[in-house]
């Protein structure tokens, strides 16, 4: 069938990867392949996300694998070929996966109790569900898959603001000596919820090598 040629069918799409780059006959291994790239750089993500988290702060690493995620969406869309496709596809997939696990500890550490096993769940997971919902409907809208990504990937700059509201993890801060800037976040975070702090935020336990430091609002948030 396909010694002379492949028609494509432009009822349902104007445009796919599939049929630009002609990925069928023998070359059909090659669509489910650039699948296989995105999830590789998911799986390199989940290791080294947690480890740049720790060393640069969950805030800068959320935002910058977001921005990752974002730019390297956008050039996708100019993609010259199926080798260039793929492996921006890897980087994607890099920051996808560690935009989200960055995301998920920097909730899980700076949410009260009260919140945290919601902001878990239905917080970071309902985002996903609602997205894959929505995209059906706007692919119906958009036929064509470079425009369609373009989309989709501008999307990411209505995350930028969030720079200014989100503040950085007081449990980070603290593990790296910055006391003040962590004093300033409770502060802030116990005014919002019309908590009075105390004077004394932080207490240190000198019981071995380590000194451990808490604040001991925060059990009650």
């Amino acid at each position: 069938p396909c010694l002379d040629g492949w028609d494509y069918s432009r009822d349902q799409y104007t445009s796919t990867i599939v049929s630009e780059w002609d990925l069928v006959c023998n070359d059909d291994w090659k669509a489910p392949l650039s699948m296989s790239f995105f999830f590789v750089g998911v799986l390199i993500g989940s290791f080294v996300s947690g480890q740049l988290s720790d060393r640069f702060g969950r805030k800068a690493v959320l935002f910058g694998t977001m921005a990752i995620q974002c730019l390297f969406s956008i050039i996708q869309v100019f993609s010259p070929n199926w080798e260039i496709f793929c492996l921006l596809n890897f980087l994607v997939g890099l920051g996808q996966i560690s935009n989200y696990v960055s995301a998920f500890v920097l909730g899980t550490e700076i949410l009260g109790k009260s919140v945290r096993i919601m902001y878990c769940t239905l917080g970071v997971c309902i985002s996903y569900a609602v997205g894959y919902m929505l995209l059906p409907l706007v692919a119906y809208f958009i036929r064509s898959w470079r425009l369609l990504l373009l989309i989709l990937s501008l999307s990411g700059l209505m995350y930028i603001p969030l720079w200014w509201f989100i503040p950085e993890s007081p449990r980070w801060l603290m593990l790296k000596g910055r006391v003040k800037e962590a004093e300033e976040i409770l502060r802030f975070i116990a005014k919002k919820n019309g908590v009075t702090a105390p004077d004394v935020l932080f207490t240190e336990l000198e019981d071995d090598s380590n000194i451990r430091i808490f604040w001991p609002f925060l059990e009650h948030s």
